[in-house]
């Protein structure tokens, strides 16, 4: 980090210094006393459910160099600590970060999109880092606080930054253009997510137009041809507009995308080798082509595309295969909405398996006045794929089950669990070698708690080949109608009837 001292912190933030001397220098940012190292500077965060005003004791302790406050009485609990005096601690720490954006050349790249943004980031970042040194946003950190967390570990080394921005409120990604000040922006797509403040898929839509108007000018703005939204948007802002897509007519487009057990397969037209990326579900075959735009557009060469993506690896709980006693779960268990929940069934539903395909989703949150809706629509969906078993939690969850047994599925083959551990217990009895489970549900559902006492139950890792066979891009062929069900409804079965 670019050396950063007291006086250059009160001239960011436009703050002032109520102790300590303005040339003393500040080795790291921290907004957590858990992970804070001695010489950090501390910005006393307050949220809507902790004030970390209430920890600057804890800071001192352990050594920060000074904090960021915007509490006056906070000075009195840490009589020995160099202080800065701000309106607003979060707003501070973005003004800091911008700052410390602007000390380097990198290229900024802002990804933004109600699916498929994390994974597109992952990738891009596989792809360029392979290349040139990039850094890139932390987990999903795409927030007020994260997106300047993720600023902060540029360094002079770095060509590229990949940057995620989320939102749930309108104002929050021009805020995060502020502070990032991206110079290419991309646009996944745009669905029903965050409607709770958001109100509309039109109100989403306007909400990431921002991204695209702030880096059309620059050096360009990436968007997806086959999302409605996008092309509405696309329509609307001036400037420099790449698409991308598969079904459309884009600049970069795929075709003959093949989906197999454990990977994805495409070849893109007017150029470029065929793509083979090792992880499932065909909506991953837009994240990696979103990507590729991208990538081209900085240089990148289609054999290293290939190579870096042919290598790449999902973070946990997405689409995250493990085989226990012969049974492969799926544990796709990170975040869920309506869209993501129907790629995620459409992933089952054309995995190879020997046994029966079950879907355990939980609850899709943050979609206001339409949460009912979306969740019956998604069980007439979900219905239409013919699962062997479809199993629940959650109150929004009880809409989905019933609409999916208005629509054809068996009370035999549905369950509603009152707990996680009710619903552990009935997947254990149900579970046979040569079964595929996936978990879907909203960050805040915590299903993979679920998914790890089924594991429990099940019994170790399984060394040997899984049950869903590896990935063979070369060999396999693509997934048939005629795999549908690998096997039928057993009599007697042990989930029995819908509960609750």
């Amino acid at each position: 980090m670019v050396t950063m001292t007291l006086r250059t912190v009160k001239k960011a933030t436009e703050g002032k210094i109520l102790r300590g001397k303005p040339n003393q220098e500040l080795t790291g940012i921290s907004t957590d006393t858990r992970t804070l190292t001695p010489g950090d500077l501390f910005f006393a965060i307050q949220g809507e459910r902790h004030d970390a005003h209430g920890f600057l004791p804890d800071a001192a302790r352990l050594g920060a160099g000074a904090a960021v406050v915007h509490r006056k009485g906070a000075a009195q609990s840490v009589p020995d600590l160099p202080l800065v005096m701000v309106r607003d601690t979060t707003r501070a720490l973005g003004d800091l970060a911008h700052w410390h954006r602007k000390q380097y050349p990198a290229t900024v790249i802002a990804i933004s999109g109600s699916n498929g943004k994390s994974t597109t980031k992952d990738m891009l970042f596989h792809i360029l880092d392979g290349v040139l040194p990039t850094a890139r946003s932390i987990k999903s950190y795409n927030n007020a606080i994260g997106v300047p967390l993720t600023l902060f570990q540029i360094r002079p080394t770095h060509v590229f930054a990949v940057v995620e921005m989320g939102t749930n409120s309108p104002g929050e990604i021009a805020r995060l253009c502020e502070i990032a000040d991206p110079v290419v922006g991309l646009l996944t797509n745009v669905s029903g997510t965050h409607l709770e403040r958001l109100g509309s898929e039109e109100g989403v839509a306007r909400e990431k137009s921002v991204l695209l108007k702030h880096t059309a000018w620059r050096e360009g703005a990436f968007y997806n041809a086959d999302d409605y939204w996008s092309r509405e948007i696309a329509k609307k802002t001036k400037g420099t507009l790449s698409s991308f897509g598969i079904d459309n007519r884009a600049e970069l487009r795929a075709f003959k995308p093949h989906s197999y057990a454990s990977g994805i397969s495409f070849k893109v037209r007017n150029g470029g080798p065929r793509i083979h990326i090792p992880i499932a579900g065909q909506h991953n075959a837009m994240n990696a082509l979103a990507a590729i735009a991208v990538a081209r557009k900085q240089g990148i060469d289609w054999t290293t595309i290939a190579e870096r993506l042919a290598t790449f690896k999902l973070p946990s709980m997405r689409m995250e295969l493990s085989t226990h006693s012969g049974v492969t779960i799926v544990n796709d268990a990170y975040n869920s909405n309506p869209v993501s929940l129907e790629a995620a069934a459409k992933t089952l539903h054309d995995m190879q398996c020997r046994g029966r395909r079950i879907l355990v989703v939980a609850d899709m949150l943050e979609l206001g006045e339409r949460s009912v809706e979306a969740h019956r629509n998604l069980g007439e969906i979900i219905a239409a794929f013919e699962f062997d078993y479809l199993l629940g939690i959650g109150p929004n969850t009880s809409e989905l089950l019933g609409s999916a047994a208005e629509h054809g599925m068996s009370e035999d083959e549905l369950l509603l669990a009152g707990s996680k551990q009710q619903l552990a217990q009935a997947l254990l009895d149900l579970l046979e070698p040569g079964d595929v489970v996936l978990f879907k549900g909203s960050r805040s559902m915590k299903l993979e708690e679920v998914v790890e006492q089924v594991q429990n139950g099940l019994g170790a890792v399984d060394r040997r080949e899984p049950e869903v066979p590896a990935f063979e891009p070369y060999l396999a062929a693509p997934v048939g109608e005629d795999d549908k069900r690998a096997a039928g409804v057993r009599e007697g079965s042990p989930v029995g009837r819908m509960v609750g």
